[in-house]
């Protein structure tokens, strides 16, 4: 939706505000009252319109808001705070701030003086805080969140003292993005965190000060020459799921050091986005250590975008075939986005039911074609072998008793998984043990 359309909605809703008789709880969707609070106003006035009926008739209780604060007029955000904390009675809140800039607000205020008192008393009782861009002030009062437990820290621009996140015992899902000043003291109730576009030495001070994490999403920035990377091993006891997206070039001494010494002995889940910037051989060094020392309990793989002309991404992988813990123990595997050939690649390896014995899905999530197919004849051929080294794996994987296996794919052309479907109507017909064959739209089932 455009601007030009935005203000025209909003318009509408405003006029129909203005000349509704019964309640505005029964002129508007519940899901508009319900859920989110917002004061509908004419997009070229700038004047605040309440109407009395919904002070009046209206018996919503209102838990979320969003805020989007300019340095001009913040009077008007505050009415519209007011508001809401008033018809917000005493249930936990959701709010989201943010801050088009942060100036402006250096003498201490968070939105306006007219209604920071009363937010302060009402942060005792709001559940989730988001915040961006931030004014220095918020850091003062984060100890009155005593009942948060998401908090979202987004383009935090000012230099703020290592938050006491101890001081908060029902927090426990953090997320911070594009905030390189952001550092915790210890916060032993965090058991999920989000780190999006971080400096890898900010992300590793972070996630370090959180022992008890149980949930870890990495995303961080390349290029980090910042001194004090991780010399001797460290461990991340009760980490279950590790979802990192590495950005590694030529010089990263801090994802190498980080891989090469980090243990992760409760993880269950590794979701593994790559990139294509894995180049040098001390890179594929580390990235093999670390998949050499992932624990026996490791029951879930995901792949983001591989590729199988890699050089470093075929060595890895081949390393990582032959390595216990993958090879006993794992039970799902997901491509993401990779190409097919190395799709292809990885079907091949999986032939013999003695690898990977306890493996019951696979899932193809989105492809990539490399290279690409220069014409539809191509494109065919690529896709036929594709579904031969499908079917092949599966006759091997099948033959043995008691045995569910799952192939699921979540992308628009299916058209060679009908292959797939098909060729196994034909392979059961000649073999002596009894499969089923379930296809629900994107999946097969095979049961033996």
């Amino acid at each position: 939706m455009d601007t030009s359309q935005r203000k025209s909605k909003i318009d509408d809703i405003h006029q129909k505000i203005r000349r509704v008789d019964e309640a505005v709880a029964d002129a508007l969707p519940p899901e508009i009252l319900c859920h989110v609070f917002y004061f509908a106003r004419p997009s070229h006035s700038d004047t605040f319109y309440a109407p009395e009926r919904i002070r009046l008739f209206c018996n919503l209780q209102l838990t979320e808001i969003d805020l989007c604060i300019a340095p001009v007029n913040p009077r008007r955000n505050a009415r519209s705070l007011l508001a809401f904390i008033t018809h917000s009675r005493q249930l936990p809140l959701s709010v989201d701030i943010t801050y088009i800039s942060s100036n402006g607000f250096d003498d201490g205020t968070l939105i306006h003086p007219s209604v920071d008192p009363l937010l302060l008393r009402t942060l005792g009782r709001v559940s989730r805080l988001r915040l961006y861009n931030p004014p220095v002030a918020w850091f003062s009062h984060l100890a009155l969140l005593k009942q948060t437990t998401h908090l979202t820290l987004t383009n935090v621009n000012v230099t703020v003292p290592p938050l006491p996140l101890d001081q908060f015992a029902s927090l426990s899902d953090v997320t911070v993005r594009r905030s390189p000043h952001i550092r915790f003291t210890a916060a032993h109730a965090i058991t999920t965190l989000t780190l999006d576009s971080m400096p890898i030495s900010s992300s590793f001070h972070i996630f370090t000060s959180c022992p008890n994490l149980k949930n870890l999403h990495l995303s961080c920035e390349s290029h980090d020459r910042k001194p004090g990377f991780p010399v001797d091993s460290f461990k991340l006891p009760h980490l279950e799921m590790l979802h990192w997206k590495l950005d590694i070039g030529s010089f990263d001494s801090w994802y190498k050091a980080i891989l090469n010494h980090i243990h992760l002995p409760s993880l269950r889940t590794l979701e593994w986005d790559e990139g294509e910037r894995m180049t040098d051989d001390t890179c594929r060094k580390a990235v093999t250590r670390f998949f050499a020392s992932l624990p026996m309990n490791l029951t879930s793989l995901k792949l983001h975008k591989m590729w199988r002309d890699s050089r470093v991404h075929n060595e890895v992988i081949q390393d990582v075939l032959q390595m216990p813990p993958m090879d006993s123990h794992l039970e799902s595997i997901t491509f993401i986005n990779c190409s097919i050939p190395y799709f292809r690649f990885f079907l091949r390896k999986l032939r013999s039911p003695h690898q990977f014995p306890r493996l019951h899905t696979i899932e193809k999530d989105g492809r990539s074609w490399t290279p690409n197919p220069r014409t539809l004849d191509s494109a065919f051929q690529i896709e036929e072998d594709f579904s031969q080294s499908c079917l092949a794996m599966l006759r091997n994987r099948i033959n043995v008793s008691n045995r569910r296996f799952t192939l699921r794919v979540n992308e628009v052309d299916r058209g060679w998984l009908d292959e797939v479907e098909k060729g196994m109507l034909e392979i059961t017909q000649s073999i002596s043990y009894p499969v089923k064959i379930l296809r629900t739209g994107c999946k097969i089932v095979l049961n033996t």
